[in-house]
Parts: C-alpha cells; structure tokens; sequence
C-alpha cells in the first residue's frame, strides 16, 4: 500500500515519530518487566547513534561531522558503562580463595588418609570366621595399629632432633674460626692441665712413699752409727738423700752400714727411674690414663660405699619369701623401691666426684641427715614414753578386771557359809570396814540396785 507523498517527503517528521515509539516502547517495558530490568538491559545495551546530521554537499565537512558524532557515540557510551562494585569484586575473589583452600585441604586429607592405610587394613577373614576369631584379629590388628603408630612419633621425634642437631652442626661450622695461634695456645693449655692432672693422681704417690721410707731408714742407720750429731742429721735432712754429697759420709761408716746405705740409694734411683717412666707413659695418654683412673676410683668409691650402707636396712633390697601374703609382697615391694631409689642417689653423688655441685649436695644432705636425726631422736622419745603409758594402763587395767572379777564372785554365796556382809538399805561408810568386807559391802549394794 502505497504512503501519502507528504509523509515521505517530510523527512522532519521521522525523528519525532522515531522518539516517540521508543518512548512508547519504554514505558511499556517498565510496566511489564518492573524498572530495575529495564534500566540493567539499558545499561548493557549498545549507546544510541549520535543525531542525524543534515546532508551537505561538501566532503570534508561530511567528514568532519562524522568525526564529531563519533566522538559523542563513545562519550555517550562512557558516560552510560555502569561503573566497577568494589564491594562484588573483593566477594567474587573470596569466593575464589574459599574454593582454592577448600579443594586444597581435600587433596591434603586424602593424601593423609592414604598415608595412615596400614597394610592389614586389606587382610580380612575368611567368612566363614566366628565371632571370637573375628574379635581377635580385629584385637590384633588394633594393637599393631598402635605400635606403628608409637614407632612413627618415636621415628618422627629423632627426626626432628636429627634435623635440629644438622642445624647446629651448620651453625657451629658458619661460625667464625679461632685464630690458630689461639688455637695453639688453648691446646698447649689443655695438655699442660692433662699433664698437671696425671703428677697429682694418687697413683704415683706410691713411688714417693717408697723413696720416703728408704730415706728414713738411711737417717736411722747413720744416727744408729753414733757418728753423727744431731745437728748434722737435720742439716743432712735438709740436703736430701739425693743432693747429699756421700762421698764424704761413706768413707766414715763400717763396710756394712755402707753397703746397706749404698743399696738404699741405688733403689731410689730405681723407683725415680719407674716413676717418671711412668709419668711419661701417662701423659703421652694423658687424657685414656685419666679417663682409666676415674672409672677405677668411681668403682673404688662404689665398693667402700657399699661397705658402709650394708648394715643401714633402708639401703639393702629385701627377698620375697614363698608364702608371703599379698599385703606382705606390696610392702616388701615398696621398700626394694625405695632402697634402689636411694643407691641410684648414692651414685649419682659419687659420680660427681669433688665438684662444687657434689660439695654443695654434701653440705646439704649432711644438714638434712642431721635434722632427721634429731627428730628421729625425739620421736623415739616420745615413743618410749607412749610405751611406758601403755604399760601402766596395762598395769591399771589388769589390776581393775581383777578387782571386778572379785566383786563378781562375792555376789554369789560363799560355800559353808552365807556372805558376811548384807545391804541394810543405808549408805555404809566403808571406811569403817576391812578391804574384804568393804568390796562385800559394795557388791551387796550393786546387787540391791540391779533387784530393785
């Protein structure tokens, strides 16, 4: 159907009609679809081309205008984009986050669960198993269950102080290093303490005690020779066997006495000899020879310790005997506790050797051992004195059921005769009466009450 001539021609008139159908078309969107539809399906929408700019026949003002209407499209379009929600991103990224962790810590999980999958967890029964045996085995696997698991946190424990040790190790070799004369030196120290320790040991106090005697029966014999005053003796002392000049004294002694001298000084110089060999041979191994020395002396004090305390009974395990009772058995096994306690203490003390820490025990157990003395001292005191109540309220009593047994045969009639003593039914004043009558007296009076 053909349109009237004017409309087409009037090509003013479509902008108008233009404008009022997408209005129309609007306001019916927003009717049916509700206005926070309409304005969310405007925003994603593409921005509406710029007005339509008339025709003009110069080229280059067509394209100038063009330009403009493009660059008001893309303003337009900018100006409509719906600007970022701050607030969904930092959601959205959470979200994200929460999802990571959540399939992290599954992947964790399951890689635990495989790990703690024990081999027997896959061995079952036969199904035609009985209960009990079924309760066994589950007993059974349970209880390696719980010694793997024991073996792994042990495992797990030397681990970690392997580790920690490995650490150290690395720490000690970054450290920075001692100058080598330092070195030297601190070595040199520690083989002259090493030396020092091994002359002091007791043990070559044996060669000085041997050269000690040897010496004293060399003065004895020239004093004995009445040769020598005793002034001369002492300033001869004074010298030493050793520095003495004999060849001097010698020749004034019978060929005895100077045989007997010459035999003494020829053994010093032997014991001097064995001595510093002795002394080299230990402090070329100085540190084994003293190491030797102390679990010796160790075993020594263990040995005189031991000697004291077998007579302390609180030192000394006690044997079970067949027929002991069990309240028996708990006591006897309480006290062999107690006493290994106490010799696990001993030595202790005694492995510390003469230290400022063993010292310091010393001074304190003394004073305590002490203390407890005293105490025990007067709860032995008290104890007598308890002991000697009991046996006067012994005495007392014995002396009280006695009386009461008398009392008791006076209630009954005497054989031949009739009780020489009858209630009258006054007070008696006993006083006035012999012990016997006086104990009949009361009987009667007893008897009386319980008649009446």
């Amino acid at each position: 159907m053909a349109q009237p001539r004017a409309a087409i021609e009037d090509g003013s008139l479509l902008g108008e009609a233009r404008a009022d159908s997408i209005s129309a078309l609007d306001e019916l969107a927003t009717a049916e679809l509700g206005e926070d539809v309409v304005q969310a399906a405007a925003a994603a929408a593409p921005a509406p081309s710029a007005a339509p700019v008339p025709p003009v026949e110069d080229e280059a003002a067509k394209a100038a205008t063009q330009a403009a209407a493009d660059e008001a499209a893309k303003a337009a379009a900018a100006a409509q984009a719906p600007a970022p929600n701050v607030d969904e991103e930092a959601a959205k990224a959470a979200a994200a986050d929460k999802v990571a962790a959540d399939a992290k810590a599954a992947e964790e999980a399951a890689a635990k669960a495989k790990a703690s999958e024990q081999p027997w967890d896959k061995i079952e029964l036969p199904p035609h198993s009985s209960v009990k045996a079924a309760d066994s085995f589950k007993q059974l696997k349970e209880a390696a269950a719980a010694e793997a698991n024991r073996l792994t946190t042990e495992l797990e424990s030397s681990n970690s102080t392997i580790q920690e040790l490995q650490g150290k190790i690395k720490e000690a070799a970054a450290a920075p290093k001692l100058d080598p004369k330092l070195e030297a030196e601190i070595a040199e120290l520690r083989q002259f303490k090493l030396a020092h320790d091994v002359e002091a040991d007791p043990a070559f106090n044996e060669f000085k005690g041997k050269i000690s005697s040897n010496d004293e029966a060399i003065w004895a014999k020239l004093k004995a020779t009445g040769n020598f005053s005793e002034a001369s003796l002492e300033q001869g002392r004074k010298v030493g066997t050793k520095e003495l000049d004999w060849e001097k004294v010698l020749p004034t002694l019978s060929v005895a006495d100077r045989r007997y001298i010459e035999a003494k000084l020829v053994d010093n110089e032997n014991i001097a000899e064995q001595k510093e060999k002795a002394l080299a041979d230990a402090k070329a191994n100085a540190k084994t020879f003293l190491e030797t020395r102390s679990s010796a002396q160790m075993e020594n004090m263990k040995s005189a310790a031991a000697v004291v305390v077998k007579d302390i009974p609180s030192f000394q395990r006690k044997d079970i005997p067949v027929n002991a009772t069990a309240a028996e058995k708990a006591a006897i096994a309480v006290h062999n506790k107690a006493a290994d306690l106490v010799i696990t203490k001993m030595n202790e003390s005694l492995a510390l050797g003469a230290t400022p820490e063993a010292v310091v025990e010393l001074a304190i157990g003394t004073a305590l051992a002490y203390q407890y003395s005293g105490k025990v001292k007067v709860l032995e005191a008290e104890r007598a004195g308890f002991t000697k109540q009991i046996t006067d309220l012994t005495a007392e009593r014995d002396a009280a059921v006695k009386e009461l047994d008398d009392i008791k045969r006076s209630e009954s009639p005497r054989s031949g005769s009739a009780p020489r003593y009858r209630p009258s039914g006054k007070k008696v004043d006993v006083s006035t009466l012999s012990p016997s009558e006086a104990l009949d007296a009361l009987a009667a009076d007893e008897a009386a009450k319980q008649n009446a």
